[in-house]
């Protein structure tokens, strides 16, 4: 394993050592082995203008080339720092090119003045299907991609599985956020300010072909100032039939009434679990044989005639264990293999429906739930309803003869 050093601001053509680095991309990628575990570092605070040019592949997944950055005293790559050097596409088509390419970490990036792309990786033979299932193993890292100005296309462009994106920040961009083919996993993302252009892309996350074993964790996608298209998008309207494809511990904010803040696209094996929606839709399961377990999720809307949870017909749709607040329509659902159990539902506008599902198994608690600003549960939902066996509370307390029935905070325990 080498490690070459570039230098944009160095000036002449160095060895690739730290006392004389190279002051081109092209020169480090020039020296890198051919499936190599090499490191190529840019000095920490400068920044490269044009595309970066990956030429290579790395070794493997856990032993990738490494494209990142360096401490210009130390020389030691600098890790957990997002944008550290940055990447000025200069008004170019692309920031880094990893096209055709394969295990390649990129990490510590700041990448912004591109026509199409921040990042892109691509592949120019073979269908969609075989695009998204090509390993190609690159990991993205601390990265912050901002102004890339094609409508039409996306900040990170990436098709092929075993994708690992960490800590990046999108914003400012006038097509998707992220648009990707195959399998991901994507942890601690913030997507923000993507462009409100009709016709075009504008998506914050864009999951198209998915497959089994993805991941959406911790993301932020704020979709506020977007009425065309949704903060998460999963599947393209062909039918993909996968397993476990998980979005969770997600907050999602948006102001489209189109398909939902996170609309399932004819995909299968999908699991929506722990996540905040906020907006004119929650969760929407669309297309023949699609299928989502919808779990332990806030959700609340801003009025008006829209929906909670819903579903097409033909879509298999499981809601349990979810809070929906301020939508007309709380639970949706009108397919034929439907359950909505345990939910609690307060619906609102000029004719609210408390929950409507042709489901089979339909046990929901309806009306108030009584929830403070915080979300938390307030003072006891019905009072001196239950029926006194005595014996003592968790802190050691009498219960009440009669006892109350419903949510307490922690306020409500001790016997007064």
């Amino acid at each position: 394993m080498a490690t070459y050093y570039v230098d944009p601001t160095a000036p002449c053509n160095g060895t690739g050592v730290f006392a004389l680095p190279f002051n081109s991309w092209s020169s480090a990628w020039n020296a890198a082995g051919a499936g190599s575990s090499d490191v190529l570092l840019q000095k920490q605070g400068t920044t490269f203008t044009g595309t970066v040019g990956c030429s290579k592949n790395g070794a493997n997944a856990d032993a990738p080339i490494v494209v990142g950055v360096y401490n210009a005293i130390t020389g030691e790559r600098v890790v957990g720092v997002r944008g550290a050097a940055k990447i000025n596409g200069n008004g170019g088509s692309i920031g880094i090119s990893l096209q055709n390419c394969y295990n390649i970490l990129i990490d510590g990036f700041e990448i912004y003045n591109c026509q199409n792309y921040g990042v892109y990786e691509g592949h120019p033979t073979g269908t969609l299907d075989q695009k998204a299932d090509y390993v190609t193993a690159i990991q993205f890292r601390n990265l912050y991609v901002h102004h890339i100005f094609a409508y039409d296309l996306a900040a990170i462009w990436i098709q092929g599985s075993g994708v690992k994106y960490n800590n990046i920040l999108i914003e400012d961009c006038a097509g998707d956020g992220i648009c990707h083919a195959g399998s991901a996993i994507g942890e601690d993302i913030t997507i923000r300010r993507i462009n409100d252009t009709a016709g075009g892309l504008g998506d914050c996350i864009s999951h198209q072909y998915c497959r089994s074993n993805s991941v959406w964790r911790r993301c932020s996608l704020d979709h506020s100032n977007n009425t065309q298209k949704q903060p998460m998008v999963l599947g393209t309207g062909v039918l993909i039939t996968a397993s476990d494809i998980v979005v969770e511990d997600c907050e999602f904010i948006g102001s489209a009434e189109g398909a939902g803040l996170v609309s399932v696209n004819f995909v299968t094996g999908v699991t929506i679990r722990r996540n905040k929606f906020t907006g004119n839709k929650g969760v929407y399961v669309l297309g023949v044989t699609s299928s989502a377990d919808i779990d332990s999720n806030i959700i609340i809307g801003q009025g008006g005639n829209t929906i909670g949870i819903g579903c097409t017909l033909g879509a298999t749709v499981n809601a349990r264990h979810n809070t929906i607040i301020g939508h007309q329509r709380g639970i949706e659902l009108t397919g034929t293999n439907n359950m909505a159990k345990n939910n609690i539902v307060y619906s609102t506008g000029p004719s609210p429906i408390i929950a409507y599902t042709k489901a089979n198994n339909y046990t929901n608690v309806e009306g108030d739930p009584a929830l403070n600003l915080f979300y938390r549960p307030q003072t006891p939902a019905v009072k001196g309803a239950g029926v006194y066996l005595g014996g003592k509370d968790y802190y050691g307390g009498d219960f009440s003869n009669p006892p109350n029935i419903g949510a307490v905070d922690e306020l409500s325990f001790a016997t007064k």
